[in-house]
């Protein structure tokens, strides 16, 4: 793994990204792409899109005050985007193999069936399942999850302290009104 510090952190990776180039300039490549939020459309450079500054950092006390474990020794707070790296690097390859299957077949008019093998599956899967779950809303909407579902730890410990049946079945209730689930 990379000892070098990495700031702009990709949540697609730019291999992937490099695809949808429009043009590319040396080392470049530019891609046009939609601010859903902003509602407005840009072009820029793929190292520029889909990436935010320091995303994957976790800080040994940080990782202590959200999971309450400790890291292992030697642990660095870029593993997280060292280990994205690394899969990034092997889907690439897998991609590009891929890509001139495709072409060659398409050339050919023959495509291979089956067309990807079962590791080639594994991997996409892999990067499906990946993407999925990198993106800063869905990081945003786990710690909710988090968030919630610690805080009813605390309420439920705390009802159970003493338990009395009467007072679980009223918070229960209660809650439930609360959230509608009741009418």
């Amino acid at each position: 793994m990379s000892n070098q510090i990495k700031r702009r952190q990709h949540y697609v990776p730019q291999f992937y990204l490099r695809q949808f180039a429009f043009k590319k300039k040396g080392k470049n490549h530019f891609v046009h792409y939609y601010d859903k939020i902003l509602s407005k459309e840009w072009t820029d450079n793929v190292k520029n899109v889909a990436e935010e500054h320091k995303l994957y950092n976790v800080s040994a006390q940080m990782f202590k005050e959200k999971f309450g474990l400790s890291v292992h020794e030697g642990y660095q707070e870029q593993e997280l985007e060292n280990t994205f790296g690394v899969l990034e690097g092997e889907w690439s390859s897998v991609f590009k193999v891929i890509h001139d299957r495709y072409k060659d077949a398409k050339e050919k008019n023959a495509y291979p069936k089956p067309f990807l093998d079962d590791k080639e599956k594994e991997s996409l899967s892999k990067f499906i399942a990946h993407q999925a779950i990198r993106t800063p809303s869905w990081w945003k909407k786990a710690n909710t999850i988090a968030r919630f579902l610690s805080d009813q730890d605390k309420i439920f410990s705390q009802l159970f302290e003493d338990f009395n049946y009467d007072n679980l079945m009223f918070y229960m209730g209660s809650r439930a009104k609360n959230a509608n689930f009741v009418r």
